[in-house]
């Protein structure tokens, strides 16, 4: 087995204490998320709670996606007015 060159593991633990710092909100909410469905899943056997302890955190974060990146089916081209918008057709 190779060793990993010193620089390439520092540069490595640079990075992600950057992705933490850039990102401890997130990391912080998520960890409270899992930590409460683990509680809740581990400490009952009733399968409903163990269901909605999965599914509602997955609602939301589905409803935060799709809130940041919205998805369009179709898009229509920009309607232009005047004669200045307009291709001309050549035949």
């Amino acid at each position: 087995m190779t060793a990993v060159p010193t620089p390439v593991l520092l540069i490595g633990l640079a990075l992600a204490v950057l992705a933490v710092l850039a990102l401890w909100k997130l990391l912080l909410t998520a960890g409270a998320i899992i930590g409460l469905e683990w509680v809740l899943i581990t400490s009952t056997e009733d399968t409903t709670t163990q269901f909605v302890a999965l599914a509602v955190p997955a609602l939301l974060a589905a409803y935060a996606v799709s809130k940041v990146l919205p998805v369009n089916g179709h898009r229509t081209a920009p309607a232009t007015t005047g004669s200045a918008g307009r291709k001309e057709v050549h035949q």
